[in-house]
């Protein structure tokens, strides 16, 4: 009963299945999570609520536990009786007799529908972001772990190291492309990014091709959170070597890898932050998506950007705006500022900005 009440005021839905009889027993907290409720529930078992793609898995997974009287985790969607899907995680253990023959089976479920969500979303951001690099063609992009495994090649990378992508996907960059001599500060380098989450300062770097052909690129890093967790490196590479493009296609792929560290830094997190860009030339404003959400405006609405930001911004702050966009405005440095905005409804929301002045190719 202590153990029932403890589940109950931490939210778990708790329960206890005997498979000799094939019966369960479920507190409250359980029919709330499968979307029901007792009465409704009298003639149906928890299989027919689990998503079908997971049901054959949860079923297997149970009658191990039960069969070995071992202890189990998973993780499942269940639908409700609206038709809604809610993820749940199920822990518990297997119980056998004396004789060695199942017993019972108990456990606590909870809802991890945010999280799950939230791992999508950074998964899609992922995604995005490596979208960005592919057909990039002056800029060299590869993805490593802190420990320096290659997770990402672009076509450009294929150009400048002669390697193809299938050839290198979990190979070691530092084995592959690192000069011998450089491996061990370009692995301390790695660790460091990983642990510290922030980039290494771009550099110029005399690296190695197919066959030992000396490359000397300019690289620029960018640190990002996997939809694991684990961080991911960017290393955004510029070749030097052969000098065969002109000062202008130079300096243009230079303005493209700039521009790709800039973005990644500016939606590292993806997840809630609006991308906008000013034409200074023009005072064109741009907006992404995001933006318009976060100012409580929709797409499709017909609105003056500029105009709607510096009515939407709080008066009191207008003294800490006005300064910094006149720099950015010079191109001479970038800033983050923290303000409140006023919403359509009357709120008031307080906002991060970080704006970076971004040079035309």
């Amino acid at each position: 009963e202590r153990i029932q009440r403890a589940a109950e005021t931490a939210g778990l839905g708790s329960w206890d299945w005997y498979p000799p009889r094939n019966v369960s027993v479920w507190n409250d907290r359980m029919y709330e999570l499968f979307g029901t409720t007792r009465e409704a529930f009298a003639d149906r078992t928890w299989a027919e609520v689990v998503h079908p793609e997971a049901r054959a898995r949860a079923q297997a997974t149970l009658l191990r536990a039960a069969h070995e009287g071992s202890s189990f985790y998973i993780e499942f969607r269940v639908i409700h009786a609206d038709g809604s899907k809610h993820w749940l995680a199920s822990r518990g253990r297997g119980e056998l007799d004396a004789g060695g023959a199942p017993l019972r089976v108990s456990g606590v479920n909870y809802d991890i529908t945010e999280r799950r969500r939230a791992e999508e979303t950074l998964r899609e951001s992922e995604t995005r972001f490596r979208s960005l690099f592919e057909d990039v063609p002056n800029v060299a992009v590869q993805g490593f772990d802190g420990h320096g495994t290659i997770l990402y090649w672009n076509a450009a990378s294929e150009g400048i190291y002669g390697f193809r992508a299938d050839e290198v996907l979990g190979r070691n960059l530092l084995d592959l492309i690192i000069a011998p001599a450089d491996r061990e500060s370009a692995r301390l380098a790695i660790a460091a990014m990983a642990e510290t989450g922030r980039p290494h300062p771009p550099g110029e770097y005399r690296l190695i091709g197919r066959a030992g052909k000396p490359v000397v690129v300019l690289s620029s890093y960018v640190v990002v959170a996997r939809a694991s967790g684990e961080p991911e490196i960017y290393s955004l590479d510029v070749d030097l070597s052969a000098r065969k493009l002109a000062e202008q296609g130079l300096r243009t792929a230079e303005a493209q890898a700039r521009d790709l560290v800039q973005r990644m830094q500016l939606t590292t997190s993806a997840t809630g932050i609006g991308m906008w860009e000013v034409d200074t030339a023009t005072g064109t404003i741009r907006w992404d998506a995001q933006m318009y959400r976060l100012y409580g405006r929709a797409q499709t609405e017909p609105l003056d950007i500029q105009q709607h930001w510096q009515t939407a911004i709080h008066p009191d702050d207008w003294p800490h705006v006005a300064a910094p966009l006149e720099r950015l405005q010079q191109g001479t440095s970038g800033t983050e500022l923290e303000i409140r905005h006023r919403q359509p409804d009357g709120g008031t929301r307080h906002q991060a900005h970080r704006l970076q002045p971004r040079p035309l190719p």
